[in-house]
């Protein structure tokens, strides 16, 4: 994620008012990388970047444990000539329940900050955000100036720590910051 942000999270365009061409890339999308979509998913993280691979981070409860699960399509399903018989790669990982709740109060605080503006961004190319919990959901880009670039910075380290097979785990600064960042932004 680039640290060079325009504007804030705005609530997801409605499936009634998208352009046809993007409809039917977030059907590609749904289909290929949220084809396993859990019931018990509690938080969504979406990634679509211009020209690589997109990829997704649900955190799902299950049986009590809360799992990171990162799906990655192996390349960018925009261009692919064949998203039906695109290889994706699953990556799952059981996540400390105080690390998930921590996640959750902050997309929380995030999500209930998103809103329409007439702020324009320019950006045509670069990488599109989805933050979604079982309530709400917002989208970003590059080019757009957020607040909690730590949080998603956060997420980012998670997704990679599923990936490499690693504990799952926020280390010491990054709870600190969340915390501040839940703290000031209740308070706001």
């Amino acid at each position: 994620i680039s640290n060079s942000f325009g504007q804030n999270i705005k609530p997801n365009e409605s499936l009634l008012t998208m352009p046809d061409y993007q409809f039917k890339y977030y059907s590609k999308i749904r289909n290929t990388l949220l084809k396993d979509n859990y019931n018990n998913t509690i938080l969504y993280f979406i990634v679509l970047p211009s020209f690589k691979a997109e990829f997704t981070f649900r955190i799902v409860k299950s049986k009590g444990e809360n799992y990171g699960v990162v799906t990655r399509a192996t390349e960018n399903i925009w261009y692919s000539k064949d998203v039906e018989n695109l290889d994706v790669k699953k990556f799952t990982s059981l996540m400390k329940s105080e690390d998930v709740d921590l996640l959750l109060k902050s997309s929380e605080l995030i999500l209930s900050k998103a809103e329409y503006t007439n702020d324009l961004n320019f950006t045509v190319d670069g990488v599109s955000y989805f933050l979604a919990n079982k309530n709400k959901s917002g989208t970003f880009r590059t080019g757009d100036k957020i607040s909690y670039y730590h949080v998603i910075k956060s997420l980012e380290r998670i997704i990679e720590q599923i990936i490499n097979e690693e504990d799952v785990s926020l280390d010491e600064s990054e709870i600190k910051l969340l915390e501040n960042f839940n703290k000031t932004t209740t308070n706001e």
